[in-house]
């Protein structure tokens, strides 16, 4: 999976990919361990293998949520790991994860043995340009077309409520958009 994912990034030997493999981390999380905490510095980037997690923001009555990830994800705070500034967000894992955990430290180190490694910095890119399409200009029913086309895991995953949050539209506004296809 870790190769098929870079391929994605960018252009990567064996080498390269087996030395990311041996300096990164597997970790586990159960449904409902934080991989990142609200307050806490997003220094680390995890590769979701398996397993899903989502990215919210919280007040005293709903969790806001920002991001979905699934197995091939990438799932991160991409301003709190960019800034070294504590995260205004959370990432809870929805189902048990296993992940490869990517440190700054551990990026630093990789960029130093080959500058092939600078290609990660699209992850960052993607992050924040696939934050700005949901909150853009598309109508309810433009957004669930793509969801649905683009992503199907999230739609298997996640409930219509924690779909519906993440597309910025109600339920019951889902709802009326996934009737009328």
């Amino acid at each position: 999976m870790l190769s098929k994912v870079l391929d994605n990034i960018g252009t990567f030997s064996q080498e390269q990919i087996l030395m990311l493999e041996k300096e990164s981390r597997m970790c586990k999380f159960a449904k409902g361990d934080h991989l990142l905490k609200e307050g806490e510095i997003g220094d680390s980037i995890y590769l979701i293998l398996s397993g899903a997690a989502y990215q919210f923001k919280a007040d005293e009555i709903t969790e806001m949520v920002i991001e979905l990830y699934t197995a091939g994800t990438w799932c991160f705070n991409a301003v709190s790991f960019s800034t070294m500034q504590p995260s205004l967000t959370s990432i809870v894992a929805y189902l048990p994860c296993s992940t490869l955990q990517l440190s700054v430290t551990t990026i630093h180190t990789l960029i130093g043995i080959s500058p092939a490694f600078l290609q990660l910095g699209k992850i960052l890119n993607d992050a924040v340009s696939r934050a700005c399409y949901y909150d853009g200009a598309l109508s309810p029913s433009e957004k669930w077309r793509y969801l649905s086309k683009t992503r199907p895991d999230v739609v298997q995953h996640f409930p219509l409520k924690m779909i519906a949050s993440y597309l910025k539209i109600t339920p019951e506004t889902l709802s009326r958009v996934r009737s009328h296809k």
